[in-house]
């Protein structure tokens, strides 16, 4: 069954990718909508061993359309491979290899919508997210019997603060900007910021379900407990539907606008 769903998660993924593209290639050179960002970089000019001032320098484009596409694209090939292999049920391992880069485009998305433009920010948000996704490898692959709780849970905690910290320059600029400016964002610009955050972080909840279930077992027989495949279980099902559920939710509403 859990091969079975991951396989239509990875066609409803595949099918948003082919979706996106054909809408990005159609109305682009229509002049509808145009997906990039400009982006700088801030650069210190120097005076007599003074910054005289800052100077901001042209760092290319982040375009939100195919950075969707790609995540989209991601998500199908990994979850269409762990339909056909690991009997239907890769693990979380699998899963935040993929999120390694899926989510880590993801949160560039979402930066750029809220208003970074920096894009040594934006570099950092990605390595941020990026390293959460390995050290929540790493958690998975410390947990044993004879260890439940060290260092998995350490581990597990350092992904929660990597994870936040890369989330925070998007929030900051979007609660500033609420209050420096005469209007408030755009609809769909709330809805992207606090969505997003909340299926962000239900991630790292699925991950201490694990971890704290995983324990509990091992601590009561410190051998493999035959409810273990039941907290695995419940976990792939809960990655399958808030993968689907967040790239999707960013998709739709980062196009919102132009399907108003």
């Amino acid at each position: 069954m859990i091969g079975i769903l991951n396989l239509i998660a990875a066609i409803l993924h595949g099918t948003q990718a082919v979706v996106v593209m054909a809408l990005t290639v159609w109305l682009t050179p229509r002049g509808v909508f145009d997906g990039k960002f400009a982006l700088v970089r801030n650069v210190p000019v120097w005076s007599d061993q003074h910054v005289e001032t800052t100077t901001p320098l042209a760092s290319g484009t982040f375009d939100v359309c195919y950075a969707i596409i790609a995540f989209f694209t991601l998500s199908a090939l990994f979850q269409g491979a762990a339909s056909f292999w690991f009997a239907g049920r890769p693990g979380a391992v699998f899963h935040y290899m993929e999120y390694s880069l899926s989510a880590s485009t993801a949160m560039c998305a979402i930066a750029v919508e809220a208003g970074i433009r920096d894009a040594y920010t934006l570099e950092m948000q990605f390595v941020l997210m990026f390293a959460t996704m390995v050290i929540g490898i790493a958690a998975e692959l410390s947990q044993t019997p004879e260890q439940p709780f060290i260092p998995c849970i350490p581990l597990h905690i350092a992904g929660w603060v990597t994870c936040l910290a890369a989330y925070v320059p998007a929030m900051d600029v979007y609660m500033q900007s609420t209050h420096l400016s005469s209007l408030h964002p755009p609809d769909f610009v709330n809805a992207l910021i606090i969505v997003e955050l909340l299926l962000f972080v239900s991630f790292g909840f699925v991950q201490t379900y694990m971890l704290v279930s995983r324990a509990y077992l091992y601590m009561q027989r410190n051998r493999l407990h035959p409810e273990l495949a039941n907290v695995e279980d419940n976990a792939e099902l809960a990655f399958i539907v808030l993968s689907l559920t967040a790239k999707t939710v960013l998709c739709w509403i980062v196009l919102s606008p132009i399907l108003a």
